[in-house]
């Protein structure tokens, strides 16, 4: 469990909650026989994510010992503890986020998604917890809504994504690939099914889907030759922070703005803390390298990992030998009414004792969320007067 992450509060939308209500109240055979098919031969202890309110509580067989159901929406806990009530086996509902889980590394037997991994804003890192989380040679059970193989529905699937399908649907992307993803996690799938259903024609744009059971790595057999190898040093313990922005202008404006060379224009102190070492556009783009240095960090190299205008997403690299490598990842998307929602994901890996310390003093505490929020300030300032916010100390 990540103690130094704080727990985003994530609401569904509206539409959301009406199709879970209508769900309950004439409940889809189609998709009833689906999520028993997932569920079946299930055993052992359990943590399903995006547990919603509750809709595959009654599915789970009685070889469950118990469920830990993980669920950022308070109004969605609160009918997901009652329906918890009516389940066939121990439900515990608790608040928390898929990129984050707040479980030990290899506390169950199995993990659960159903309809999750289009909405969360990292898929690779949710997966990337769901098989932390699970023992080794545990198993996912999935059953996802994913992109079309048709040239037409795909043709679909871009244009509602594109227009209100993620503003009205909580954040899905009927688009993802997530059995690529579940497979690039590390897991390997050993059951696949690809339905294809609709519960009306508002759902059509989502009808593709894989259900299937996936199972990560088996411990590896120690050999008598390879216990007189040296013992690989234990990890130490990944900082995961999360935060969400919300700036006052559309994506195509925001997007442009996180850059090393235009964070100059809208956050105080950055034109004296960067260098720029390579861009061939001499603004941000993939394989770009910088250089910062500030009171509080030593000189730092970063490189943009990833830079993708199409999917408004930034990552970007940075190491500071013998303490910490870190990811930055800004991931922006449309937040309605001309705004921009705008997801930043710390990545922190210690690779030393010092490293350790160094990470938890650095991004711990709320001296990091102070800067985010910090940042969220200034651009929103710059955004409706042009200018640069002044502050006496620098963030």
């Amino acid at each position: 469990m990540k103690t130094n992450t704080e727990i985003r509060v994530v609401r569904r939308s509206l539409l959301m909650r009406c199709l879970s209500r209508r769900e309950r109240r004439r409940p889809d055979p189609v998709v009833r026989a689906h999520r028993l098919r997932m569920l079946e031969g299930l055993s052992g202890s359990v943590i399903e994510v995006g547990c919603g309110e509750g809709a595959n509580f009654a599915h789970y067989p009685a070889a469950v010992e118990r469920v830990v159901a993980v669920e950022p929406d308070p109004a969605s806990r609160v009918a997901a503890r009652d329906e918890a009530t009516r389940a066939p086996v121990a439900v515990e509902v608790i608040a928390g986020i898929a990129e984050d889980l707040p479980a030990a590394d290899g506390s169950y037997d199995a993990a659960v998604c159903s309809w999750v991994l289009c909405t969360v804003a990292e898929p690779a890192v949710a997966l990337a917890e769901l098989r932390r989380v699970v023992r080794p040679g545990g198993e996912l059970r999935f059953y996802e809504h994913v992109r079309a193989d048709g040239s037409l529905q795909a043709l679909l699937q871009r244009a509602v994504d594109a227009t209100f399908w993620p503003r009205m649907l909580g954040g899905c992307r009927t688009t993802r690939d997530t059995e690529a993803a579940i497979r690039e996690a590390g897991f390997t799938i050993e059951r696949l099914e690809r339905p294809r259903h609709a519960s009306s024609r508002l759902t059509v744009p989502a009808s593709p889907h894989i259900l299937g059971i996936a199972r990560t790595p088996a411990t590896p057999t120690t050999t008598p030759d390879e216990r007189d190898q040296p013992t690989v040093r234990t990890m130490h313990e990944r900082i995961i922070r999360t935060y969400t922005q919300h700036i006052e202008a559309p994506p195509a404006v925001v997007f442009p703005l996180i850059c090393p060379v235009r964070e100059a224009e809208w956050l105080d102190g950055w034109a004296d803390a960067y260098e720029l070492i390579y861009s061939a556009s001499g603004v941000a783009e993939k394989n770009c390298v910088f250089r910062t240095h500030g009171d509080v960090d030593p000189e730092m190299i970063w490189t943009i990992s990833e830079h993708d205008p199409d999917r408004g997403v930034v990552e970007f690299v940075r190491v500071m030998a013998g303490l910490v490598a870190t990811t930055l990842r800004v991931a922006i998307s449309d937040g309605g009414h001309g705004t921009s929602s705008v997801e930043i994901i710390y990545l922190v890996t210690p690779v030393s004792d010092e490293g350790a310390r160094f990470a938890a003093a650095r991004f711990g505490g709320e001296a990091l969320l102070d800067a985010i929020r910090w940042w969220e300030t200034s651009m929103n300032h710059y955004l409706r007067t042009g200018e640069l916010l002044r502050t006496p100390t620098t963030h």
